[in-house]
């Protein structure tokens, strides 16, 4: 609070009021959200990875204001604002910040965007984000037995190349199409590449044309297959006929 005072330089009138200045909590501003660049609309993710984006000023302080980001599933983001000058073109420095975070889970999650000032003076925005997918959809990119004319009995290598949907994990099957135990496979949640390769042998025992299907699910239940392959088996015995009487 500070007094003003206020006397005609002849000494004959004076006069006085108090003026009071009020600091103000931090401002949060301009808060939008993206998925792949695109804005989204009342907060509903189809994947999991999301961007936010807002601005920060405050009315008072020029250094010493800090701020997080609380995603809702226990992580969080923290940032420093308003470093500036004030002066009569940038009256109220403030500042544009963004973040990505990418979440682990279907749901749905509030973020909740903090900023202190540097007298301790808190605002808060609140967030809500859908997140239907954490994943996209996994891909076949190549599915080559390396040989698909073969005799019975000979090793076929099978190969396989795979686009996985991080950080979901997927399950990876084969069936060959011959009656025998399905081809098991699969890649763990959180995995250290999106491309996934392998090579395995198999071999038929009997003689026939065969299409081996690939098929991949996400651990959302997504699935896509393969059964474009043809493999021709042959070199079978046939047994010879029993003589019959003349």
């Amino acid at each position: 609070v500070y007094t003003i005072e206020f006397e005609l330089s002849d000494g004959s009138e004076s006069c006085s009021y108090s003026l009071t200045v009020l600091e103000e909590p931090p401002v949060i501003t301009n808060v939008v959200l993206f998925e792949d660049g695109t804005v989204i609309e009342e907060g509903s993710v189809t994947e999991g990875e999301v961007t936010l984006e807002f601005t920060v000023q405050d009315d008072c302080c020029t250094e010493g204001n800090s701020g997080r980001v609380l995603w809702g599933d226990g992580d969080e983001d923290e940032y420093e604002f308003g470093i500036g000058i004030f002066n009569s073109s940038n009256p109220t420095p403030n500042q544009r910040f963004s973040f990505t975070h990418q979440y682990s889970a279907q749901g749905e999650y509030t973020i909740v965007i903090e900023a202190t000032d540097c007298s301790n003076k808190t605002s808060q925005v609140e967030v809500l984000v859908k997140v239907s997918s954490q994943c996209g959809d996994p891909k076949i990119l190549a599915f080559l037995p390396q040989r698909t004319s073969v005799s019975v009995g000979e090793m076929i290598p099978f190969q396989y190349l795979l686009m996985v949907p991080l950080p979901c994990a997927v399950s990876i099957s084969i069936d060959f199409q011959d009656g025998s135990e399905l081809y098991l496979d699969q890649v763990p949640a959180n995995s250290n590449s999106a491309r996934y390769a392998k090579t395995m042998q198999r071999a038929y025992d009997s003689c026939a044309t065969f299409n081996p299907i690939l098929t991949v699910t996400s651990s959302e239940g997504k699935s896509v297959s393969d059964s474009d392959n043809v493999i021709i088996v042959s070199g079978c015995s046939t047994a010879t006929p029993s003589p019959t009487a003349s």
